[in-house]
């Protein structure tokens, strides 16, 4: 854009306020506001308050270009937003007969309160943002001089109206397109601030650059500069940090993995111990992944690695559970027990007890094998929460496999982190 262009955003929830929930909602829009261009003016969070919405939904059409505001688009008494912005807008609510047969479709059936009704009520000349991951739609228009969007709450679902439903209309109304002066990338096993640094070390020209943290990726885009310049940048950042970590897109491990698989027309089976069936369920959260997923085994404990996977209990006493034997042989077993074509298996101590001296909490052994008897073991220390150590094994395990199938190259260095 010519002119600089500036936003405010307003993220509603009194569970916000009050600290019961984590405000996402900055973290995925600053990035995407900056790539078009918008300066960022504010950004506040503020309770289910009539008054208070009121107020500074007024405040911010009377001093910027574009506000986006969030959450409070529910079916309940204390979902106000949409009541708030008609107000402000001077603008009567109408009920959406188009909208109510949609949200009614989501339902398959099943009986549907009289108060969702309240999802379909929008003000007069706004546009409807389509929520396909949810019930939830957003809306968009003019209030003044400022172009005013009012997204769902939900992180996953505030993300597919933005870049599904927001995206195209804010490119159309302030006459930008975003992918023609940015590119977008993801990089695996790397924090935030090791990122920043290979970024600076590999700076070409005017490039510039932005990131976006997700739980098992960081996605950043290059923006300024030529488009050869960008293109020589991406290239320099994975010589730097390797072939397997930086990838271009906005994309997952299991994403990566889950294309690899159907490239090839291979099936995929899991056994898992510390991720207790997480590797599963990111794999089935991708439309289409019984075409490459098999299924998987869940042996948290002792017993069910013997049970199940028949594991020996000898082996166990002798190795323990967290060892590369066991590891192995889960990998083995599950391959045997399932008509795949290739097996993951994990065991390890996500914590925060369980560890030892010999093996701290974030020791995990990962294996990956195929039925021609190609196979990988690593073992790898994680460190973080609980719930970060099976995040990065989800990651390890996938990009591990995705070296086995294709033949990148690893490095030890991705195996602390």
């Amino acid at each position: 854009m010519s002119v600089k262009k500036t936003s405010i955003i307003i993220s509603v929830g009194t569970e916000i306020i009050k600290g019961k929930i984590q405000e996402k909602h900055l973290k995925f829009l600053a990035p995407q506001l900056n790539i078009m261009g918008f300066d960022i003016i504010k950004a506040v969070s503020i309770p289910d308050n009539h008054e208070i919405m009121h107020e500074e939904i007024k405040h911010a059409v009377d001093n910027c270009d574009l506000l986006i505001v969030t959450g409070g688009l529910g079916p309940t008494s204390d979902d106000i937003t949409r009541e708030v912005v008609s107000e402000v807008a001077g603008k009567a609510l109408s009920f959406r007969e188009d909208v109510w047969a949609s949200i009614m479709s989501r339902f398959r059936g099943r009986k549907i309160a009289d108060v969702n009704k309240r999802q379909a009520m929008f003000p007069e000349k706004f546009y409807i943002l389509e929520n396909n991951a949810g019930t939830a739609p957003g809306m968009a228009g003019w209030i003044g001089k400022t172009f005013v969007a009012v997204l769902p709450g939900p992180p996953y679902e505030l993300k597919v109206v933005f870049d599904n439903s927001l995206l195209p209309v804010l490119e159309r109304h302030f006459n930008f397109k975003m992918e023609e002066n940015n590119l977008t990338c993801s990089v695996f096993m790397t924090p935030e601030s090791v990122l920043e640094e290979t970024l600076e070390r590999n700076r070409i020209g005017n490039v510039k650059w932005g990131t976006r943290v997700s739980g098992d990726h960081i996605e950043f885009y290059l923006k300024g500069g030529s488009n050869n310049e960008r293109q020589k940048m991406f290239s320099s950042l994975k010589a730097d940090l390797g072939n397997l970590i930086v990838r271009l897109g906005d994309t997952t491990p299991a994403e990566i993995i889950s294309r690899t698989l159907r490239s090839i027309g291979y099936k995929l089976v899991t056994a898992e111990s510390c991720t207790g069936g997480f590797l599963g369920k990111l794999l089935t959260d991708i439309p289409g992944s019984s075409e490459l997923y098999w299924g998987g085994y869940i042996t948290y404990s002792d017993s069910a690695k013997q049970n199940i996977l028949g594991i020996p209990e000898s082996l166990i006493k002798q190795y323990g559970a967290v060892s590369r034997s066991v590891c192995e042989r889960m990998a083995v077993e599950a391959l045997r027990l399932s008509k795949a074509d290739i097996s993951i298996a994990v065991s390890g101590i996500a914590g925060p007890e369980g560890g030892s001296k010999d093996k701290p909490v974030g020791t995990v052994w990962i294996t990956v094998l195929n039925r021609n008897g190609d196979t990988e073991v690593k073992l790898f220390h994680f460190f973080g929460s609980r719930a970060s150590v099976r995040m990065k094994t989800a990651v390890s395990a996938f990009l591990l496999a995705e070296k086995m199938l294709i033949g990148n190259e690893w490095l030890d260095r991705y195996q602390s982190w």
